[in-house]
């Protein structure tokens, strides 16, 4: 643990950010790793859940419609502060979620299991996390282990993502600086062959002004 629990925190949300993925669109990579949850456990409702600073942010969901919720409903911001998978058999019951909106209101949050999404500094930005209105779901430590491999994964597909985003980035970039170096040089070409122009307009022996010409023009044809 860190002695100051908020460079901690600043640390981790700079590491979340710095994946440029929030409020980005639904990616299929993402979208067919709930959906195996959810088939996979048998559960009404499967997230990949990112903690921001102060909400939840679900890159993907099946079962659910809204895309966030305040970080102080978070059952996953419980879940990234631990270092093993969160279990909550029934939430009605226990004291951390009882009174919480998603317990109490319409969507009814009886059981949740959720296991941490951890970059290459074990920092953990968010869960793969599975839900149920039902309470004490049978989730033994074998699912538990399934639901880590689901979070290493999203965890290697976030990375991945990161790396075609840099590299991208750095594409453009540089088809960006390649067209400036040209434009520079056209212009600093450009300016040799005026002067050689303006040599040649002022020299009175017709075949060296010939040549000067002409070696103006093949300035020019280097800027092509």
């Amino acid at each position: 643990m860190e002695a100051d629990p908020s460079s901690f925190e600043a640390r981790r949300l700079a590491a979340l950010r710095s994946y440029e993925i929030l409020d980005t669109a639904p990616e299929a990579a993402f979208d067919r790793i709930t959906k195996l949850a959810q088939d996979l456990f048998g559960l009404p409702v499967a997230l990949i859940s990112l903690v921001d600073d102060k909400r939840q942010w679900f890159k993907s969901r099946v079962g659910l419609n809204v895309a966030e919720t305040p970080r102080s409903w978070a059952f996953c911001n419980h879940a990234i502060a631990q270092s093993a998978p969160l279990v909550v058999p029934d939430a009605s019951i226990d004291e951390r979620f009882r009174d919480n909106p998603l317990v109490t209101g319409d969507l009814g949050v009886r059981f949740y299991a959720g296991a941490q999404i951890r970059d290459d500094a074990g920092l953990a930005l968010g869960t793969v996390c599975v839900l149920s209105d039902q309470p004490n779901v049978r989730f033994s430590a074998a699912d538990e282990a399934r639901l880590n491999s689901l979070a290493e994964i999203v965890a290697n597909k976030m990375e991945l993502r990161r790396q075609i985003v840099q590299a991208s980035r750095r594409a453009i970039e540089s088809e960006s600086m390649l067209r400036e170096v040209h434009h520079q040089v056209a212009n600093s070409l450009q300016i040799v062959a005026d002067v050689l122009g303006l040599q040649a307009e002022k020299i009175p022996n017709k075949d060296a002004a010939t040549h000067i010409g002409n070696a103006a023009g093949r300035v020019m044809a280097l800027g092509d």
